[in-house]
């Protein structure tokens, strides 16, 4: 095994050490001020332009939020209106419907009446034919 020997180094030594060790931490600070500074003016400049173009563009936005608003609100009143007249069309039909069931379901009746009527007397004169005399038929 190596040993590894340390030895003391001059007063002077320790001293250019140390001193560039302050430089270097001082030139560290300059550069991250010196970032910092044109971070910061790059943010102010953001800020101004995002101010800018919320001036400009606020009334703009507002006014066409405003007209969505308006075009929603007359959507919800003209479905309101079309509902209430899909319903009223759908209570005169069904009306209509009631008043014209009754005639047509009693003229169907009738119709159904006068039919099996001109069949029962079709039949009966064709019955009467082929009797041959006596009561009820009763001697063909």
């Amino acid at each position: 095994m190596q040993e590894v020997t340390v030895s003391n180094l001059p007063g002077a030594a320790i001293w250019i050490i140390a001193i560039s060790q302050l430089l270097l931490a001082v030139g560290v600070i300059a550069v991250l001020a010196l970032f910092g500074s044109q971070v910061v003016a790059i943010l102010k400049e953001v800020k101004g332009m995002v101010e800018d173009m919320r001036r400009d563009a606020m009334p703009e936005v507002k006014a066409t939020l405003k007209n969505v608003k308006t075009i929603s609100d007359d959507a919800a009143r003209t479905t309101h209106n079309v509902t209430t007249a899909a319903d009223k069309v759908a209570g005169v039909i069904s009306t209509l419907v009631s008043r014209f069931e009754s005639p047509a379901v009693r003229m169907a009746g009738m119709l159904t009446g006068v039919v099996a009527g001109a069949r029962a007397a079709k039949h009966a004169k064709s019955d009467d034919r082929n009797k041959k005399g006596g009561k009820s038929g009763l001697f063909r």
